[in-house]
């Protein structure tokens, strides 16, 4: 019998009809998925109880494992895809209680991020203004299209059941917003300043990537090479060293009459002066998912009731980062508009802000009502050891 995924990629034969990307499964034949994984288990118990006397194996084991692989490759694929699949089905309740919880969120955010893609093309074009007022807008208007795709993201990640990673992606939409009141509140040369980071980025990249010796893995030519150090160097000499900085971009903010600059910008500085307490505690919630702190692992893996470590998706845990996301996803869209007010000298934008402020308000109360069924015991549950 041929193995399952022989029988889905098999390779294609003269006058063969492409074969399908989604296998006919009768969903009902599955076993549950700890049979398939205790099948592997016998299997493995069965190979390691019959080569234990070898001494051989003893002291090298690979050569014994390659041959057991190979020998065993289509059964043990088989299992492993069949394993999936019952765990597909598993999952399926929950992933559908999920959806029922943020299906009208997810809804009308998609219904918000039509209208901000219309409104990111109006501020490239009907009400794009010149000079300073025009390099603030240009650079909101990236940083707004780039929000719009992360709340995409985050929301993806909270149908699915993924409230951790949905919390890490927020930290960085705050990071976003932040920046975002920093050039609004700030003169036209820190857009433009904050513009041309990335060309520093990358020569960072590439000139780390040549001294670690790593070349190999994207090879470039030596004018590609010396094409990002003559755009590095420009905006070096045109903005000055603190240039090289992550936050140099915003050095001249951070002027005083001892230091024409200051040494270092930090993100915490930008945040101390547009920021808010609240949301800043938020922030430092986030980061627990983003780093390899051990409180990120005990809020986001738990014991089920037998004592055994879960992971998956789940459907609590979703109200925070769905919060936290329209918060800053609109805190976004509302100074991108301020801006965009200021610079075409129209109501317009206004308009499209006050539409957008009733989309996002009946998306918080969405939220707020699903949040509910986060009982305190599933929350402990969750979040605990």
């Amino acid at each position: 019998m041929l193995s399952l995924l022989n029988r889905i990629f098999r390779p294609k034969e003269p006058g063969d009809t492409p074969p399908s990307t989604e296998p006919m499964v009768n969903w009902d034949d599955l076993e549950t998925e700890d049979v398939y994984v205790e099948r592997i288990a016998r299997r493995i118990a069965t190979s390691v109880g019959r080569l234990k006397s070898n001494g051989a194996f003893s002291v090298n084991p690979v050569p014994y494992l390659e041959k057991y692989v190979v020998g065993h490759q289509d059964d043990l694929l088989d299992t492993i895809y069949s394993a999936g699949l019952a765990r597909r089905l598993a999952l399926s309740e929950t992933l559908r209680d999920q959806y029922g919880n943020l299906a009208h969120v997810q809804t009308l955010l998609l219904g918000y991020i039509d209208i901000g893609v219309h409104v990111n093309n109006l501020c490239i074009s009907t009400w794009h203004g010149t000079g300073s007022n025009q390099s603030r807008l240009s650079a909101i208007t990236q940083i707004h299209a780039r929000a719009l795709l992360i709340a995409d993201e985050i929301f993806c990640l909270l149908v699915n059941g993924f409230p951790s990673g949905a919390q890490a992606l927020c930290r960085t939409l705050y990071e976003l917003s932040i920046i975002a009141k920093t050039l609004a509140n700030s003169p036209g040369v820190i857009s433009r300043r904050y513009q041309r980071t990335h060309v520093v980025e990358i020569w960072n990249a590439v000139k780390d990537e040549r001294a670690l010796r790593l070349d190999f893995i994207e090879p470039k030519s030596d004018s590609a090479w010396r094409d990002a150090e003559k755009a590095f160097n420009r905006v070096v000499r045109q903005y000055g060293k603190e240039m090289r900085e992550t936050y140099g971009w915003a050095a001249p903010l951070f002027a005083t009459r001892d230091n024409a600059r200051k040494r270092q910008v930090k993100f915490s500085d930008l945040d101390s002066r547009f920021g808010d307490a609240e949301r800043r505690w938020r922030y430092q919630n986030a980061s627990h998912f983003v780093h390899g702190a051990h409180l990120g692992t005990v809020k986001s893996v738990g014991f089920d009731g037998r004592g055994s470590l879960t992971v998956g998706p789940r459907p609590v845990g979703f109200a925070e980062p769905a919060t936290d996301c329209l918060w800053d996803l609109h805190e976004i869209e509302e100074v991108l508009l301020r801006v965009a007010q200021r610079t075409a000298q129209s109501a317009e934008p206004l308009y499209w802000l006050e539409v957008q402020t009733l989309a996002v308000a009946s998306m918080h109360l969405f939220v707020n009502d699903s949040a509910g069924i986060e009982t305190l015991d599933e929350f402990h549950n969750q979040r605990s050891f």
